[in-house]
């Protein structure tokens, strides 16, 4: 059996674990307790390095992954993290490797996301997006750009948190919201992530799928490696000229657009046991 103790940066072993276990529904795995389980006292066969966590490891180096929950720029990786990872570490999966050693591998980091929803979803409303008041990264900016464009031309797409605060009051802005109000009765959601990288994504994209709700997506440059064209997802490409004539068809014809998503098998995608089969 392999027993895995997480060690991250950002949350302590039994807040990781606890939310593994909510997230990807692991109280009904029928292989935890089997062939695995996690760990939070020092009997750990296995380990899972988050972002720049570094324990003082005493297993052997093929038995540790590495996982970056932060796009590369925001992650400063400094040498001695890099010799750790080379010491220590077999896989390191992260966004975008760039030049760094060959235990780093481009891939995707199993971020956090919410758990399916148990009740009911009713759709019934039809696309939303979501801007904060932060704009120092090309997707904040870029989200800025498509919220001022749907004011202008008064298109029917609710705009949610901080950022509306920057803007002149209108019936479209809907300010701050709770948990995934902005997502859970939309048919559509138009999600940009902050950073572009060919294997970085979040829960950015990964929440709506779960939620039921189809994507406009700009983000990770190869999304269709975990996802499949019948998920959901309309690829963006940062082009406002492209990008707002594909909300405006989707808007006119969603009835043409929308693809009923099966949650589960997203779930399957980016559930942390393929992770674990191969640690």
């Amino acid at each position: 059996m392999k027993i895995i103790k997480i060690f991250s940066d950002y949350a302590t072993t039994e807040d990781m674990i606890r939310a593994y276990f909510n997230m990807d529904n692991l109280f009904f795995d029928k292989n935890y307790n089997v062939t695995y389980r996690f760990t939070d006292d020092e009997d750990y066969t296995h380990a899972i390095i988050i972002n720049n966590a570094m324990p003082e490891l005493k297993i052997s180096k093929e038995n540790v992954i590495g996982l970056a929950h932060e796009p590369p720029e925001f992650l400063n990786l400094s040498s001695e993290f890099i010799n750790y990872v080379n010491k220590y570490v077999s896989k390191y999966y992260i966004g975008e490797k760039y030049t760094l050693p060959d235990e780093f591998i481009e891939g995707y980091g199993y971020i956090g996301h919410c758990s399916i929803p148990k009740c009911m979803i009713h759709k019934n409303k039809l696309m939303s997006i979501m801007i904060s008041q932060k704009q120092f990264t090309h997707g904040h900016i870029y989200r800025h750009k498509l919220a001022e464009l749907i004011l202008h031309h008064n298109l029917p797409i609710d705009i949610y948190g901080r950022g509306c605060n920057l803007y002149s009051p209108n019936n479209l802005l809907k300010g701050e919201f709770n948990n995934n109000e902005c997502i859970e009765n939309y048919l559509f959601h138009i999600s940009i992530e902050n950073t572009q990288h060919p294997h970085y994504f979040t829960e950015k994209i990964t929440n709506s799928l779960l939620y039921g709700t189809n994507v406009l997506y700009l983000g990770c440059n190869n999304i269709f490696n975990y996802f499949d064209e019948d998920d959901g997802i309309y690829l963006l490409n940062g082009d406002l000229s492209n990008d707002i004539n594909l909300i405006i068809n989707i808007l006119n014809n969603w009835q043409k657009y929308y693809k009923e998503i099966n949650r589960e098998k997203i779930l399957n995608k980016i559930n942390i046991t393929n992770l674990i089969e191969n640690l």
